[in-house]
């Protein structure tokens, strides 16, 4: 069978466009989809720091916030916490605490056999006590000890029961190692 020219014509034409689309898709789509894949991964790599990135933002607010909270308590304690405790500042501080709770003072012994605890940026001043009262006398004495001016710390809490018949509202004798800080 013999080809007219006009089947001639629309073979080769489609001949040429077949060999066009496979030449536009080996020289130009297929770069251009494998460049576009691999932007596409390159995106996705991106993205994904970003968000790590603005997660690492909200972390370093938060830190910035933060410090500035903290320098601003360092400060206050830098003003607040004594340099220096002298026996005179710790023995008006336990008159104004027994005056305080209302317990009796006893004995107040600053030659205490409790080593000074130090560090390099603070050094523990002992003294130990001993005095009369009741419970809440005793509790009030320790809460006292929070509201001081200096910066306090109790142990060695020792309470033995005792009986006066002259004042009925005395209960216990408690002994006790009072500590303030001084801090360098």
């Amino acid at each position: 069978m013999k080809l007219t020219k006009l089947q001639q014509y629309i073979l080769l034409a489609s001949g040429g466009l077949i060999a066009f689309l496979f030449c536009y898709y080996q020289f130009l789509w297929s770069p251009m989809h494998a460049s576009i894949l691999q932007n596409q991964k390159i995106l996705a790599r991106k993205q994904a720091q970003l968000s790590q990135a603005k997660l690492l933002m909200t972390q370093f607010a938060s830190f910035k916030a933060k410090q500035r909270l903290i320098e601003r308590r360092l400060e206050w304690f830098k003003q607040h916490l004594p340099t220096s405790v002298t026996r005179q500042q710790l023995f008006d501080t336990v008159n104004n605490l027994c005056g305080q709770s209302g317990v009796v003072l006893n004995n107040l012994n600053f030659s205490v056999n409790i080593p000074e605890i130090t560090s390099p940026s603070y050094q523990w001043k002992s003294v130990q006590l001993q005095f009369n009262g009741d419970f809440n006398q005793l509790l009030s004495f320790i809460y006292s000890t929070i509201r001081s001016q200096l910066f306090l710390t109790l142990s060695g809490l020792q309470i033995s029961t005792q009986t006066d018949p002259n004042n009925a509202t005395i209960t216990l004798t408690a002994q006790i190692y009072l500590n303030a800080a001084e801090f360098k």
